[in-house]
């Protein structure tokens, strides 16, 4: 189960198999780039081998910042979208909280409204006060 208050580093990576794999395509496709640059300048089939075998600490260099960044990246969507979910929950909990409240208040309300009625009733008064919410049925909606 993985902790939702544990902060990730930029340099964590999360999926190891999804970083390697991207890793070896970044890699294979810049050794094919170099290779096919150098046939391009000439070098030959060998030499172009040789020549892009060159470039390998480059291509190794920018295939680990890449993946350093897609990680970031990643980090970055992760957190924005647990901050999203965690705004829709504070506004159930919100929206709930005060549905609770409006429906105590309503309730307080038709009680000290039935305590009048029951109070004049009981002293044989007129009560024509209007209750505090109107009770309609669904036939009467129509």
């Amino acid at each position: 189960m993985e902790d939702r208050d544990k902060r990730s580093s930029i340099f964590t990576v999360q999926d190891a198999e999804s970083a390697m794999t991207w890793l070896t395509i970044i890699v294979i496709a810049g050794l094919i780039y170099a290779y096919v640059y150098e046939v391009i300048k000439g070098q030959g089939c060998f030499g172009a081998i040789y020549a892009a075998t060159n470039h390998i600490p480059k291509i190794m260099s920018i295939a680990t910042a890449a993946i350093i960044l897609k990680e970031g990246v990643d980090i970055m969507f992760r957190r924005v979208r647990e901050a999203i979910r965690n705004d829709a929950r504070a506004e159930e909990r919100a929206r709930l909280e005060g549905e609770a409240i409006g429906a105590a208040r309503i309730a307080q309300a038709v009680a000290a409204w039935n305590q009048r009625r029951l109070d004049a009733e009981s002293r044989n008064e007129p009560f024509n006060e209007q209750p505090p919410i109107s009770i309609t049925t669904p036939s009467q909606e129509s």
